[in-house]
């Protein structure tokens, strides 16, 4: 039952003033804390099920996701008094899908692409501008899932949870926040002997956290550098390539 503390996000009710204010989320939002309760609980159960009579009993990964999303919490339902900084967060978004402007041509994204995700999510669920908050926890609530089953690639599950009790795995700072997952694919075990494979998902992720933020796109890029240096000079010159073309998948 632990991931019920998630209904933390549906928090509605605000003293301001001494005035109760509160805060209606849209049915699209309600419904996708529901299900991602009820799924990280129905994960619950049946890892107890498998696993009860094991020795090394351990905290499975529903309760680590659960874990990284409360402790990456923001605030989700505040009334907007900063018009300029949640504007920005949506308005790339706004500028390309809703009046058809085509991006470097007639809008430019100084601050990146990052705006697109957030407004996407905003437009997906149906808020106004009071649920930019919300946009921005439901992103960082899927960065959280994706770092923690990445982090299951090179940790157990026990070392994950104290790993999301003492970092916040995502923050309302949303331009850092794939910085994170960006790394962590790269040095995924299963890319280590495979260089062509590993060139694909440089190529692919560095070409996502660019746009998203190119500032720390830009950073991540050439702190890999040598790594993709060094793959280049496997794929091409060890001639990996001949297995790389053979194979089908990872």
């Amino acid at each position: 039952v632990y991931p019920l503390v998630l209904i933390l996000y549906l928090k509605n009710q605000y003293e301001y003033h001494g005035e109760i204010l509160r805060v209606n989320h849209p049915l699209q939002v309600r419904v996708f804390f529901y299900l991602l309760i009820s799924v990280l609980i129905i994960w619950n159960i049946f890892y107890v099920k498998k696993e009860w009579n094991n020795k090394d009993f351990s905290v499975s990964i529903a309760t680590c996701i659960s874990t990284a999303i409360i402790f990456g919490y923001t605030e989700t339902g505040r009334f907007v008094q900063d018009v300029h900084h949640l504007g920005e967060d949506v308005i790339s978004f706004n500028q390309i899908f809703l009046h058809h402007k085509i991006p470097y041509i007639n809008s430019f994204p100084v601050s990146g692409a990052f705006p697109v995700a957030i407004g996407f999510i905003e437009n997906i669920f149906g808020m106004g501008l009071n649920g930019a908050n919300m946009a921005i926890s439901i992103f960082n609530i899927s960065v959280c899932v994706a770092v923690v089953l990445l982090l299951s690639r090179y940790l157990d599950n026990k070392q994950i949870l104290c790993l999301t009790l003492m970092f916040p795995l995502a923050n309302s700072y949303i331009r850092a926040n794939l910085i994170l997952i960006y790394i962590l694919i790269l040095f995924l075990p299963e890319l280590k002997n495979k260089s062509g494979y590993w060139l694909e998902s440089f190529v692919i992720c560095s070409y996502i956290i660019v746009f998203f933020y190119p500032v720390f796109g830009a950073a991540c890029v050439f702190g890999v550098l040598p790594l993709a240096l060094i793959n280049l000079y496997r794929f091409f010159i060890k001639k990996e390539y001949k297995t790389y073309f053979k194979e089908k998948s990872f």
